[in-house]
């Protein structure tokens, strides 16, 4: 009905506080059910307290819930999507592919029968962690990342937790794949930000291959999902390249 209201931000917080009071309430009930048993009350009234009591508040509490959630939900994906919006790609500096993959090599990854390059550590938050490396060439940065995707998804890796890290070497770089690479990234971090439990993620890195530039999206601070984590080893293996790039660049000129 085009006159019907959608239920707002406001309405979800009652309805979550609500389901909170209600779970303390139902816990209650079997505290006053005990004392009523202790002083003598029926089987039949104890019985209906509890019934009333603690299975009913429960099951309105979790009614509520069910109704709040979806909209808290929603409410944090549009905050979330406008603060990563606003958020320019970051630039490091990357090698041509032989130098890179040897890099990896250099830092203990391992090379899979199916192309990645693995390495497993452990992790406070994540425990085990498992760290993939792809490296591939295309011309279109929705098809890279779809095909990739779909690839890994066929694949059977035994890791808890799985951060697939997508390094696309391309021919051109411009606004356009700029804009399609935001767009993607974006809507992976902000479902992990969201839900930080997700046990999968994939970072992609777009290399323009004319001057070595990779463009990513990090994350903003306080952020540890798996994507996060992604982000943070990208940064520890190239950032020092990226700042004797800029520094050179400043001399240059």
């Amino acid at each position: 009905m085009q006159g019907e209201k959608k239920p707002t931000m406001k309405k979800a917080v009652v309805m979550s506080v609500s389901g909170i009071i209600l779970v303390f309430a139902a816990s209650l009930s079997l505290v006053g059910a005990a004392f009523m048993q202790g002083n003598g009350a029926s089987n039949g009234t104890v019985t209906l307290t509890v019934l009333i009591g603690f299975f009913g508040g429960n099951a309105a509490a979790i009614f509520l819930f069910g109704k709040a959630y979806p909209i808290l939900l929603l409410h944090d994906c549009t905050k979330f999507d406008k603060r990563y919006d606003e958020k320019e790609l970051s630039e490091l500096y990357l090698p041509d592919r032989t130098a890179l993959l040897a890099k990896l090599t250099e830092q203990k990854f391992r090379l899979t029968k199916e192309g990645y390059y693995q390495k497993k550590v452990l992790s406070l938050s994540k425990d085990k962690l498992c760290y993939l490396f792809r490296v591939t060439e295309d011309y279109d940065i929705e098809n890279a990342f779809r095909r990739e995707t779909e690839r890994l998804s066929k694949i059977k890796i035994k890791c808890q937790n799985l951060c697939m890290i997508l390094l696309v070497y391309m021919d051109q770089m411009g606004e356009y794949e700029k804009k399609a690479l935001k767009d993607l990234c974006k809507a992976n971090v902000v479902i992990q930000t969201v839900n930080p439990k997700i046990s999968a993620s994939a970072l992609m890195v777009a290399v323009d291959s004319d001057n070595h530039t990779g463009y990513f999206l990090d994350v903003v601070k306080n952020n540890f999902s798996l994507y996060a984590y992604g982000c943070r080893l990208v940064k520890k293996l190239f950032g020092r390249q990226a700042e004797e790039k800029i520094v050179s660049k400043k001399v240059q000129k």
